[in-house]
């Protein structure tokens, strides 16, 4: 499993396929900041989002692949409105895309030139002549929109046949003859759009060899912004129809006389008046009906991906992919850049949730971690459990715990360079709260014993550890010997110099019938 570096929450989201649509199909996703149920193109962020959206990204089914986006419009801490260019052939089957978010230092990456077939915003304050062609008078770019007051503007290219375009634009008046939110061929023989062809009042206009318009189909209110937009789909080189908004609301429909060629965009203001002002447009691709909006998927954080890419990923593997799987999933997806024991202590506090680092703590969380996700009601089936684990997941084809497996795990996966007591005395005491190693010994061992495998008396201590050290451990007798303990010390702890007094150990357990020929070993400090 992947996940975009940085960002803590993520949603999956299908869009479906539809006939003619192809790749890089624009799509419209509106993000809400707060919370509620996701339907159609409305996501919820459930307050995990900077409130002016500038942490929101987009990838592809891999998870990792930025799409690109351009942000349509925003209000802090309500909802953002977002097109997305869909990479996956939507023509022929739906495409899965990710939306991320919770990333407190990221600003917007929102590109209309990258996301769309014609984008301007004028936000520069020059007039881009490689977009834009004038056919008359002089066009004014400034203070982030476009002035035509007198001129007539195309764009230098034609644009594809069939689109949607889109333009935020305001009039100061209403007058015979204005055109904006336009397309036209340079003959004149095909054309539609916005047209004010009677004073006081805006009609849709569609043209091919004759005419088809709705008469007062919005009057707007003058020297106010407005969201003016056209559907235009054609199908096998024939128009078929051209829909008509404003402000996301359909003014009218035209299904005669639609163009068929492709055309150039274009502004006209005949007189000084009106002055048509125009914040930004673009041109997208268009098929009708639209590639629509399937499912959501629930809210993800990144912590969850480690469970997800062992349970789903590492299964199958040999214990050799396994391990290395492991530690990518550990680099890329936890933020485990170095995998040492004092970064391991940080993310398990952050990710798992152990808030303080005491014994009972963990115990507790292990405890409902065995009880609700592992089902395990009883020792016969942990045991069993275990020991299936052991074979499975980890690769251990025998019933003995190899110790060429557990050092190299040591070795490769916790960078343990060296498996000295002083080493293990010290992870324990630092980030488990365990301040001395003789209590190191006696509360872990007490605890593993009493609590998650439920043994409350000596008798059944002594029985089910040395079940344990016989079965797992690779002791092949039925008591602790004197070579195997003595190996379990010295190559697993790399107990060296200090003195440990093996009879007391033992006392401890009541396994009094052993007798151990030396009174005492060296270890390390």
């Amino acid at each position: 499993m992947a996940w975009l570096t940085g960002f803590s929450y993520r949603k999956s989201h299908v869009i479906n396929s539809a006939s003619n649509a192809g790749t890089n199909y624009q799509v419209k996703i509106v993000a809400h900041y707060g919370t509620g149920t996701d339907s159609g193109g409305d996501v919820y962020l459930n307050n995990h989002a900077r409130n002016d959206f500038g942490d929101v990204r987009f990838t592809s089914s891999d998870q990792t692949t930025l799409l690109d986006y351009w942000m349509e419009s925003y209000t802090a801490s309500d909802k953002a409105v977002f097109w997305v260019e869909v990479a996956d052939n939507l023509s022929s089957s739906p495409a899965t895309i990710y939306i991320y978010y919770g990333k407190s230092d990221a600003t917007t990456t929102s590109n209309g030139n990258n996301t769309f077939i014609l984008f301007d915003d004028f936000d520069d304050g020059i007039y881009d002549t490689s977009k834009w062609t004038t056919v008359s008078g002089s066009p004014v770019e400034s203070n982030g929109y476009l002035r035509i007051q007198g001129a007539d503007v195309r764009s230098t290219n034609t644009v594809p046949a069939g689109h949607r375009q889109k333009a935020r634009v305001r009039l100061n008046a209403l007058t015979i003859n204005s055109q904006f939110c336009w397309s036209s061929q340079l003959d004149g023989s095909e054309y539609q759009g916005w047209w004010c062809a009677i004073a006081g009042t805006l009609r849709t206009e569609t043209y091919d060899n004759g005419g088809t318009h709705t008469e007062s189909a919005f009057t707007p209110s003058l020297n106010t912004w407005y969201n003016y937009e056209y559907c235009w789909y054609v199908s096998g080189g024939v128009g078929q129809s051209t829909k008509f908004y404003v402000d996301n609301v359909l003014k009218s429909t035209h299904t005669t006389n639609i163009p068929d060629l492709a055309p150039y965009v274009g502004f006209l203001s005949v007189t000084n008046n009106p002055i048509i002002d125009t914040d930004w447009i673009f041109i997208s691709k268009y098929v009708d009906p639209e590639p629509s909006h399937g499912s959501w998927g629930s809210e993800e954080t990144s912590g969850q991906q480690v469970t997800r890419a062992v349970v789903e990923y590492l299964a199958g593997y040999d214990v050799k992919s396994r391990m290395a799987s492991l530690h990518r999933v550990k680099t890329d997806y936890v933020g485990l850049l170095d995998s040492g024991f004092k970064k391991l202590g940080r993310n398990i506090k952050e990710y798992i949730g152990l808030l303080d680092s005491t014994i009972h703590s963990m115990s507790r969380y292990v405890y409902r971690t065995i009880i609700e996700y592992i089902g395990l009601l009883d020792i016969k089936s942990r045991i069993s459990s275990l020991h299936r684990t052991l074979i499975e997941y980890l690769g251990l084809l025998d019933t003995k715990i190899r110790t060429v497996n557990l050092h190299r795990s040591f070795i490769e996966q916790l960078s343990v360079l060296e498996s000295k007591v002083k080493s293990l005395s010290k992870t324990f005491t630092e980030y488990i709260g365990l301040y001395d190693f003789i209590e190191c010994w006696k509360n872990i061992t007490r605890r593993i014993i009493t609590e998650f495998m439920g043994l409350k008396d000596t008798i059944s201590k002594r029985k089910h550890l040395m079940r344990v050290f016989i079965e797992y451990v690779g002791v092949t007798e039925t008591r602790i010997i004197k070579k195997t303990l003595h190996k379990i010390i010295v190559e697993y702890l790399g107990v060296k110099e200090r003195y440990y007094r093996l009879p007391s150990f033992f006392k401890y357990f009541k396994w009094r019938h052993y007798q151990h020929p030396k009174q005492r070993v060296e270890v390390n400090s």
